[in-house]
């Protein structure tokens, strides 16, 4: 194909798709927000925290401290950082305000994961309509954008080149393809804990599975541990310890913390689950009438254009199982494809009854507890083996016409499906007005406290109060995260003044100004001796 068109196919996707996974907030000229007032806002919370700490030499936190859930000094350590997409942010803030520079990162995480997926597609030789089709999947299908009501699951840019170079070391080992995987696995890591984890016992499971599949491959990779393993350590070992530097403050703060089994109950995929798309897109309806309900974390589906894709590339890995001769393509897609297929059912309930009950002892697997986001590892996966099989079977097919008009068909039906989603939004004039209004009777206090309202979810009224110290330049004692401090008392306690000082007695001494949004007259100051 010529470059200009090429481009514009692209560019085309590209902008289809962003316009399709941010309608709402491109509709409205970026006066909402994508995200609710829990997680959403923790998460744009943190990456403008990290803007401050960066930027602001007169901020009132630190990067490795921010202000919340004061006086405690681990926090930072509690749930996703996002630093490993932080910069992302920054760049965005330097022309933005915080409001427009939260939306602006989404998408441009969204157009990264976009480009990653088609340039590693293009690696492993898929013509580029297959690897545009693949690209606008990963970053814009319906299933993945819904998970992207939690923020820190959008940025996964590095996850399609970590499974590229694992290809190449379990196929044809070497110290280069080793040190780009772990680099890669550390990089996916660094910018989501949650992604990072499903990657790396994706690609622990997929290099054993490409080196049994691959003619020759378990003798190769058993030769490159014996003889290269001093080249392998020098390119891998800076990666590992830069993971192992990120992770250790992690397992050493949450020491003796983990998910319980019966908390993840409700967040393991289901068969029904795997069969439900989320809401507004293509049989989402359908699926709920005629399927069990479905928990709100759950809905897997990717539609029926995709799922028919998979469905033929595991037909004809599955067909050529004993072939004496099998194309090139066949080791990839079967060991992506069983890759998938062993994570998949790892991570299905049946009943009260999954194999998750004996996956989480795996090292970090206590801190899952939204099972079902095992959905950007399986995806990952079935996509890049669905992208390679379609290339294959487009080369045997001898007229361009009848290849442009199946790749047309496919095309149309994969992203007619997509239409139709709605994503959770918050209007901007609904949220960080009213965060000012409460800044201004903060402002100037040592320490501050916002008591949340009652029957409103705590979690909300938490994040709430940490927006409204950050506007305030004033640390609270409010706080949100994957945890909350060990001996906390404000857990939507009967007495706030004597929850406050419970929790602050021994840790801090001065004022805490105290303000009731049930009643914001109420402000006070509380003297903690």
């Amino acid at each position: 194909m010529r470059l200009t068109p090429v481009l514009l196919l692209y560019a085309a996707a590209l902008a289809g798709g962003t316009y399709l996974a941010y309608q709402p907030v491109l509709d409205s000229g970026f006066a909402v927000v994508q995200a609710e007032t829990g997680d959403g806002m923790l998460n744009h919370y943190l990456l403008e925290h990290s803007w401050r700490a960066v930027s602001d030499t007169h901020y009132h936190g630190s990067l490795l401290r921010p202000p919340f859930f004061r006086p405690d000094p681990w926090v930072w350590w509690y749930s996703e950082t996002l630093i490993g997409s932080a910069p992302l942010y920054w760049a965005a803030r330097t022309v933005a305000p915080d409001e427009v520079a939260y939306s602006w990162w989404m998408i441009a995480c969204s157009a990264l994961n976009f480009a990653s997926f088609a340039l590693v597609a293009r690696w492993l030789r898929c013509c580029h309509p297959v690897a545009v089709l693949g690209a606008f999947g990963w970053a814009f299908l319906a299933v993945l954008v819904d998970q992207g009501k939690h923020q820190q699951l959008i940025p996964r840019f590095w996850m399609p080149p970590a499974v590229y170079y694992a290809w190449l070391l379990g196929s044809a080992p070497t110290a280069r393809a080793l040190g780009r995987a772990t680099a890669c696995l550390t990089l996916q890591g660094v910018t989501c804990v949650y992604t990072g984890w499903f990657l790396g016992v994706g690609l622990v499971t997929f290099v054993p599975l490409a080196a049994a599949l691959t003619p020759g491959g378990v003798r190769k990779l058993v030769a490159f541990a014996r003889s290269d393993w001093r080249a392998a350590a020098r390119a891998a070992g800076p990666w590992v310890v830069l993971l192992a530097a990120f992770f250790a403050p992690y397992l050493l703060v949450n020491r003796g913390i983990s998910r319980p089994y019966w908390e993840n109950l409700d967040l393991i995929p289901t068969p029904a689950g795997w069969l439900t798309p989320p809401p507004g897109a293509a049989w989402s309806a359908t699926a709920r009438a005629v399927l069990p309900e479905v928990a709100f974390e759950c809905w897997l589906f990717p539609g029926v254009g995709v799922a028919g894709l998979v469905v033929a590339a595991a037909a004809w890995a599955w067909r050529l199982r004993y072939a004496p001769e099998r194309p090139a393509e066949w080791p990839l897609v079967a060991a992506a494809l069983l890759t998938a297929t062993v994570w998949a059912l790892l991570c299905l309930r049946i009943g009260w009854v999954s194999p998750w009950a004996a996956v989480r002892f795996i090292p970090g697997g206590g801190a899952i507890r939204c099972v079902s986001r095992v959905i950007l590892l399986v995806d990952l996966f079935t996509l890049l083996a669905a992208c390679v099989w379609l290339t294959h079977a487009l080369r045997r097919i001898d007229s361009r016409w009848v290849r442009g008009a199946l790749l047309a068909g496919l095309g149309g039906v994969v992203v007619a499906e997509q239409v139709g989603h709605d994503p959770l939004t918050t209007p901007r004039a609904a949220f960080y007005p009213e965060v000012d209004r409460y800044a201004a009777e903060l402002r100037g206090a040592e320490l501050g406290y916002v008591v949340p309202r009652p029957d409103f979810r705590q979690e909300y009224e938490d994040v709430f109060a940490m927006w409204v110290g950050m506007r305030a330049g004033v640390p609270t004692v409010n706080g949100y995260s994957g945890r909350d401090p060990d001996g906390w008392t404000l857990l939507a306690p009967d007495d706030h003044d004597a929850a406050l000082r419970e929790w602050l007695t021994g840790k801090y001494r001065g004022r805490v100004r105290v303000i009731d949004r049930a009643d914001p007259t109420r402000r006070r100051d509380l003297v903690i001796e």
